[in-house]
């Protein structure tokens, strides 16, 4: 179990979450966001702490030409979730938008909405930043801010594809809007069409800005290495804060803070068992992180899911590495 705490501006990740300290370094520093959930089910919890940037209404801005920007990360999505269908583009003549990974980067290279040629497939945490965790089906959510054609049933083909790929090199990672379930697909599999949203950036710097999710590598189908250029990769095109070097800053108190979020987290991520308490259920868990004392500091708490989020590295298999 690993606990973070929380500084101004900042929100904590981990087990348990604690203060932030400022911390300078090369590259930058993200605000995360709030995840969506007002509902408390126990003191301590994410509803309880509702850490993070909050989201000001309206969250989303529609920009009369068939964009949509999100005014929380100043990402700008097209309007229309399914556009490939909508103009019948149907390049593995599934009819309904569905298309291979392959296809899906080769097709955002060829889309002009709203005057802008920069249309890429988003990467899985510009994905996950759409997601009100506050809800579980988001396809209501999403329709209500203006979004239309939102792919959303159970079915195992309702997912869209991500510009990144899984944690082997022949997978790339999901999103299915039903329940926000992620996925890493095999890319050769047959069955692999899925739906494609695309997306821009904004120069400016929105109050929370998604963060890379650490891919520097390109792949084929195959897991066979190929040139970067023009692939609309994650890894070719990188979007999002830059991780800062350090990364992390070890204090010595038992304390590490992430110098992307500015989150402080707990160096042993297994406290409770080294402290021989073992595996505890969540209301525990929380009970744990609220009277912690470590490093100095007591307001330790348990991460909310976009703080946990925030550690993991999408270029390696194991978070853990």
């Amino acid at each position: 179990m690993v606990l973070a705490r929380f500084l101004p501006r900042v929100s904590i990740l981990i087990l348990i979450s604690i203060f932030i300290l400022p911390i300078f370094s090369r590259g930058e520093t993200t605000y995360l966001p709030r995840t969506g959930q007002t509902k408390i089910y126990q003191t301590g919890d994410d509803g309880y702490w509702r850490k993070g940037v909050g989201w000001f209404p309206p969250r989303f801005k529609d920009n009369g030409d068939g964009t949509m920007t999100d005014t929380l990360t100043g990402l700008m999505w097209l309007k229309d979730a399914n556009y490939a269908k909508t103009i019948g583009h149907d390049p593995d003549g599934t009819g309904d938008g569905r298309m291979t990974w392959e296809h899906a980067l080769d097709f955002v290279k060829t889309i002009n909405v709203g005057g802008y040629t920069d249309r890429r497939l988003p990467n899985i945490n510009e994905l996950m930043s759409l997601v009100n965790y506050g809800l579980e089906d988001q396809s209501p959510w999403l329709r209500y801010h203006g979004f239309r054609n939102i792919e959303a049933d159970f079915a195992h083909p309702s997912r869209y594809w991500s510009s990144s790929h899984g944690y082997y090199k022949d997978h790339a990672y999901t999103i299915r809007w039903y329940d926000a379930y992620i996925y890493p697909e095999r890319k050769s599999w047959v069955g692999a069409k899925f739906f494609v949203w695309l997306v821009r950036g904004n120069p400016e710097s929105p109050p929370a800005k998604v963060w890379q999710p650490g891919q520097e590598k390109y792949y084929d189908t195959d897991e066979s290495w190929i040139s970067c250029e023009g692939t609309g990769q994650d890894g070719e095109i990188r979007a999002g804060a830059d991780w800062p070097v350090p990364r992390f800053t070890d204090h010595g108190d038992g304390t590490v803070t992430d110098n992307l979020t500015g989150l402080m987290w707990t160096k042993d991520a297994r406290i409770t068992i080294t402290q021989g308490l073992g595996h505890l259920s969540w209301k525990d868990a929380i009970n744990f992180c609220n009277n912690l004392e470590l490093g100095g500091y007591t307001d330790w708490r348990l991460p909310n899911v976009n703080e946990m989020r925030s550690l993991i590295d999408f270029s390696r298999l194991s978070g853990s590495q």
